[in-house]
């Protein structure tokens, strides 16, 4: 695995496959320091990776969390761009999918993204994408 993203909302055992877990509310600072961590993360990835993102217990983002996540998704992109193999958002109702689409349409990602209600739907999706991936690079 690529380096380590050392953030504690992140599991970061599983092989090409970080697994983020959104607390049920975060402050404004909380959201910055995982942003943080993580975009102090990309620049050391050297291989494809995938992220399963397990946002069910989130039932409200403010209008400021979904601007921090926009800007934080395209700070990203030129990493992403490279390396995102792709992820994975797994939420608990149609509340928390329109945040997630307000975000993707503030900064649309640049890698396969699939937004689920079943965390093994997610693992499925991921874990087939990351094999299409590799099949391709062995070509």
């Amino acid at each position: 695995m690529s380096a380590k993203i050392g953030h504690p909302w992140v599991d970061e055992s599983g092989e090409s496959v970080y697994r983020v877990c959104f607390p049920a509310t975060a402050s404004e600072e909380e959201l910055l320091e995982y942003c943080r961590a993580v975009e102090s993360w990309w620049p050391k990835v050297d291989e494809p990776v995938a992220f399963i993102v397990d946002a069910r217990s989130v039932k409200t983002t403010s209008p400021r969390q979904r601007e921090i996540l926009a800007i934080h998704e395209r700070k990203n992109q030129p990493y992403t761009a490279r390396f995102m193999a792709c992820s994975a958002l797994v939420v608990s109702n149609q509340i928390v999918r329109g945040m997630v689409t307000a975000v993707y349409w503030m900064a649309p990602p640049n890698y396969p993204h699939k937004v689920t209600t079943r965390i093994e739907d997610a693992e499925t999706w991921v874990n087939k994408q990351l094999a299409r991936q590799q099949d391709q690079s062995n070509r």
